[in-house]
């Protein structure tokens, strides 16, 4: 949900590899490397008009797909296996699950993913 404005001004700073500082005329040089995440389909919101092409191809050298977490059960088990642990150790005590909860967690849609787990 990017402006366009703002997809503007980070395509310079991608192509010119300079940024300004606001209130500032300096150029300084960046060496930076950008990760972006979207839950949108960005070559769409190019079709659309809502995300510039330039800045799509400029982004796009690597790209992974991670399946929502409701089609990932086993994952589910995994990641709340692991946060259970952690908050036992950081609560200095240990967490037992009974075998429905599992269940239950598998089979739930999870439509924050894993923000919402």
């Amino acid at each position: 949900d990017m402006p366009l404005e703002q997809q503007v001004a980070l395509l310079r700073v991608l192509q010119e590899k300079t940024v300004t500082r606001i209130g500032s005329d300096k150029m300084i040089s960046v060496n930076v490397r950008i990760i972006c995440a979207s839950n949108k389909n960005l070559l769409q919101e190019v079709e659309r008009g809502a995300f510039r092409q330039d800045l799509y191809y400029r982004l796009n050298v690597i790209s992974i797909s991670i399946p929502p977490l409701r089609n990932r059960g086993r994952d589910v088990v995994l990641l709340f296996e692991y946060f259970l642990e952690k908050m036992g150790r950081d609560r200095k005590c240990k967490f037992q699950v009974k075998p429905e909860v599992v269940q239950y967690l598998q089979q739930y849609a999870w439509p924050g993913n894993v923000r919402e787990l």
